[in-house]
């Protein structure tokens, strides 16, 4: 099972994020069809629709100017560890790097891991731990759990306190009453390490 999601932005899934609950919505969308068709994970994926720009020049060929534009639309995303599944996705794909998704078949003819491809019992763990926080964040919203607890990037410096507008009303306060929900940078391993020890 293959899920895409068509977005007006350039997107990929972080799987730090994915561990702290923030981005849970393709992810869900996999493991509900997943069940629902009895079938299992190949892979989850954004198709950004932003008309691309490339660098070319009056020597390059049309059909290089196309391939150059083929690479812009080239899905961001996690896909299963499997070379049959890779060229299922990708039908020109013999070895190299394919233009449909961001993976990479090595001339031995295995797919190389990279921080976005998943094996088989990764993504296994992956949909138990959605289970568990999808039926946590419900509890939550169940008991009225609505704390100030914004979150803050390591990796990026970033928090979406820098453009709400609602700060006058939240009145978030770090230096005094407040903290953040602090999103680290831990290595794909590290995280699905984390994942599997959550998905128990």
């Amino acid at each position: 099972m293959r899920i895409i999601d068509y977005k007006s932005s350039v997107k990929s899934i972080n799987l730090n994020e994915v561990l702290a609950g923030l981005q849970l919505q393709l992810l869900t969308y996999l493991d509900a069809t997943c069940k629902e068709q009895e079938m299992l994970p190949a892979g989850v994926f954004y198709f950004n629709l932003i008309e691309p720009m490339i660098n070319a020049n009056s020597e390059m060929a049309e059909e290089q100017i196309k391939e150059e534009l083929r690479k812009q639309f080239r899905m961001q995303g996690l896909i299963l560890l499997d070379t049959q599944i890779v060229r299922k996705m990708d039908t020109t794909l013999t070895t190299g790097k394919s233009n449909i998704v961001d993976v990479t078949i090595k001339k031995e003819g295995e797919v190389s891991e990279k921080a976005n491809t998943l094996n088989s019992r990764q993504f296994e763990n992956l949909q138990k731990y959605m289970d568990k926080i999808i039926k946590q964040i419900a509890e939550e919203i169940l008991s009225g759990n609505i704390g100030i607890e914004p979150y803050y990037k390591v990796q990026s410096k970033k928090t979406p306190c820098d453009y709400c507008s609602y700060k006058s009303i939240c009145q978030f306060n770090k230096t005094t009453r407040n903290d953040y929900k602090y999103i680290p940078n831990l290595s794909k391993e590290a995280v699905l390490e984390k994942i599997n020890e959550e998905s128990k």
